[in-house]
């Protein structure tokens, strides 16, 4: 039994990589990187001495295999589909050139053990546009029909993996749990994580690329959506979202009565429940083919509207708190979001035809522009908690008219006011900015020397 187990596992692997070697190779890389990067842990580091250097390097591996995945992916399903009019060369070159930038930014630009806020921000926004960038750039000649087809495929066969591997980690989380318990043979936390990664991370994506048909020009199989998700999406999901967006206009128009803003915390609900409705408006676009069902059409043709006014609400509540209070990744990240969202809702209430792709290139859009320098969620926090700490700091005459620090211990300050501008030297200090105040020393100091004991001192902030 364990023999031809073996021998099936083995032709699968062998299956997969022949027809997907690069991107089952960077799947097999990433998966590794992540195992090594859990040995690195307090729990094992006492067993495995590693130098953090070393670390480091297994990080920006990891990160450029996950990377590689979607975008490797996405040439071969672009190769495919479009083998007449784009040249193979040409499609990996391009891609070569995108990693090969990603790598020089890294290991040039960018300071490991200093930066990896901001070179982890940047790597999860790449890696968002790419995987978006894999449900429209193989169907961007086609017609809106093909798009519904292979998007439709690629989701159903992504549903079918999420599945398995589910199945899979309770069915092996079960059985350490029996060892755990049952037959009192302690079983580290750190087993489970491993489980955790070779299922979802290693045969995880194996699994999906086996799973995927030969895409090509004339591929036109359209894949029937599991019966459970249809249920799930029109049973549940569908009157959850209506009830939701009936909650939240009773809940803001009592607010706007006593003339109160909600509580951020309940912005963020408000925020995932936008997510949701935005979501299933993708969804049953797509499934407004399938489901002859009177609630979906109404649900389609007035969602876009009722959205609009909460998302309106929504940004103008998010513009005062962050003229108040200043711009973090969180929020910022959050605001960008909702104002994608006010212009989708746009296009489809005022658009004629309803392209869904819209919604995949728009977003990718947006976030190519949140690479830009200037507008890095990185950036125009720290730039924001800076500016708002200099204005804080000059309220107190803490910094003279050229904005220098003026050095004296005491200031006539309430501890709230102290505690606000510690708050905004905090957030400098956990993005490893507070560099930035080196020009508002009245004489020259060294970097090193800046730090947030020495700061506290200088401001006189000691409570």
């Amino acid at each position: 039994m364990a023999t031809v187990t073996t021998r099936y596992i083995t032709r699968w692997v062998t299956r997969v990589m022949t027809q997907y070697p690069l991107v089952g190779s960077a799947s097999l890389i990433w998966c590794i990187t992540l195992i090594l990067q859990l040995f690195f842990q307090a729990e094992l580091s006492q067993v495995i001495s590693v130098n953090s250097n070393i670390e480091l390097i297994i990080q920006f591996v990891g990160r450029v295999s996950a990377l590689s995945i979607p975008l490797l992916f996405l040439c071969v399903l672009l190769l495919r589909r479009n083998a007449r009019i784009v040249k193979k060369r040409l499609v990996y070159l391009f891609s070569g050139i995108i990693l090969f930038i990603y790598m020089c930014d890294n290991l040039f630009l960018k300071n490991w053990k200093t930066e990896q806020m901001q070179i982890n921000q940047e790597f999860f926004i790449i890696l968002s546009i790419l995987i978006l960038g894999v449900t429209f750039v193989p169907c961007l000649t086609d017609s809106l029909r093909s798009f519904w087809v292979f998007n439709n495929t690629l989701f159903v066969k992504l549903l079918k993996t999420v599945t398995y591997c589910l199945l899979v980690l309770l069915g092996l989380n079960f059985i350490l749990l029996i060892f755990d318990f049952l037959l009192q043979l302690k079983v580290e936390f750190w087993v489970y994580q491993i489980g955790f990664i070779i299922i979802c991370c290693g045969f995880g994506p194996l699994y999906f690329l086996s799973q995927v048909p030969i895409f090509n020009k004339d591929y036109n199989n359209n894949e029937a959506f599991p019966k459970f998700y249809v249920l799930f999406s029109s049973i549940y999901l569908l009157p959850v979202s209506v009830v939701s967006i009936i909650c939240m206009y009773v809940y803001s128009i009592g607010l706007l009565i006593t003339k109160t803003w909600p509580p951020m915390e309940m912005q963020i609900i408000f925020v995932v429940s936008s997510s949701v409705v935005i979501f299933l408006m993708f969804q049953f676009e797509l499934l407004s083919s399938k489901l002859k069902s009177k609630l979906v059409t109404i649900f389609l043709k007035y969602i876009y509207i009722s959205i609009l006014p909460l998302a309106m609400l929504f940004i103008i509540q998010l513009t005062f708190y962050l003229i108040k209070d200043g711009i973090t990744e969180f929020w910022y990240l959050i605001s960008v979001y909702i104002v994608w969202v006010i212009g989708v809702c746009i296009y489809f209430i005022t658009s004629k035809k309803r392209d869904i792709r819209i919604i995949p290139i728009s977003l990718s859009c947006l976030l190519c522009v949140l690479l830009i320098g200037p507008l890095k969620p990185y950036e125009i926090s720290v730039n924001s908690q800076y500016s708002r700490l200099l204005k804080s700091l000059e309220k107190h005459s803490i910094l003279d008219k050229k904005k220098i620090i003026i050095l004296e211990k005491k200031h006539e300050i309430s501890n709230k006011e102290k505690e606000a501008i510690k708050d905004r030297l905090f957030f400098l200090e956990n993005h490893n900015r507070l560099i930035v105040l080196q020009r508002n020393y009245p004489y020259p100091i060294d970097r090193q020397s800046i730090t947030m004991q020495r700061l506290l001192d200088d401001l006189g902030l000691e409570i």
